[in-house]
């Protein structure tokens, strides 16, 4: 085994993040012996690092002269932006590197007192307000870190909106992405203006979306299975695991295909349900069958 092979240990492995190779150990710092030792023959064996040499060898790793490695890490982060070519729509950043960006006000550039400097939170939105001291200018500052969507009452900011939308589409419980956001430490809306949000504005749109094409995935799964019929499973997700499940899916699938071909939202405050929540998915799975046969689709 060569001498710049050595390994650290398993738990002092960390992955060098770095623009170029970086080497461990430089074969300059060793010096080898061989010969036979006891009357064997050690040719086969490979060259062992002297005493003298690892006595002045210091440390394994060993920093590059020309760059530290702070830089080395930003011109990786640098270059895996420039890689990807994407930028997100949003971006997390804590409130004390947001208070950097106010040090001066925004209307005539003049220091601003950053113990003056007031901070509120909106669900994920933040709204920062300050009063210029400065005689000549003596302006209230207002800045919001996104900008309000809707109309009317009904205006909120962009990702208050975005968070239980893309929860709801993804199929992702709302009680895990709050304790989520618990756990990072990062605002997003409260969970019942969450379930409004779904209620009044996701739960529509998205129907509208998803009778569209289901009804071309009826149309497709028909002309492939053809007079033998559909062939059909059927599988129930809930909002949250064991019988404390308030709202359920269900959804019946061609098993040729793959295409969903009826999908059914049941809460265990439904009629037939009543309360129990592992009536959900049979009560679920017994409407969705029911509204493909009242459309002529035959399953066998």
């Amino acid at each position: 085994m060569r001498p710049d092979a050595i390994a650290p240990p398993p738990l002092l492995t960390v992955p060098l993040r770095t623009s170029r190779p970086a080497n461990l150990i430089h074969q300059s710092q060793f010096s080898f012996t061989t010969g036979s030792q006891s009357g064997n023959d050690n040719s086969s064996m490979p060259p062992s690092p002297s005493f003298s040499a690892l006595d002045t060898m210091g440390s394994e790793y060993v920093c590059s002269q020309e760059t530290s490695q702070g830089e080395e890490d930003d011109e990786e982060i640098e270059e895996e932006e420039d890689a990807s070519g994407e930028r997100g729509h949003y971006a997390i950043v804590e409130d004390a590197c947001l208070l950097r960006l106010f040090k001066r006000c925004q209307e005539c550039g003049a220091g601003v007192d950053q113990s003056l400097i007031e901070i509120k939170r909106c669900g994920s939105a933040r709204i920062v307000r300050y009063d210029c001291l400065n005689p000549e200018c003596n302006a209230s500052v207002k800045w919001e870190s996104q900008e309000k969507v809707g109309s009317g009452r009904s205006r909120v900011y962009s990702a208050n909106h975005s968070i239980p939308i893309a929860a709801f589409i993804t199929g992702t419980p709302l009680p895990r992405l709050c304790d989520f956001a618990q756990v990072l430490e990062l605002e997003i809306p409260s969970d019942r203006q969450m379930r409004k949000t779904i209620r009044e504005i996701g739960s529509i749109a998205t129907e509208r979306v998803f009778d569209g094409w289901q009804e071309i995935s009826r149309e497709l799964a028909v002309n492939v299975a053809g007079d033998k019929g559909l062939q059909v499973s059927i599988d129930g997700q809930y909002d949250s695991p064991g019988h404390t499940s308030t709202n359920g899916k269900v959804t019946v699938i061609d098993c040729e295909t793959k295409l969903a071909l009826a999908g059914v939202a049941k809460s265990k405050n439904d009629p037939g349900i009543d309360g129990v929540s592992c009536r959900i998915e049979s009560e679920g799975a017994m409407e969705a069958i029911i509204e493909l046969v009242d459309r002529n689709i035959n399953i066998r």
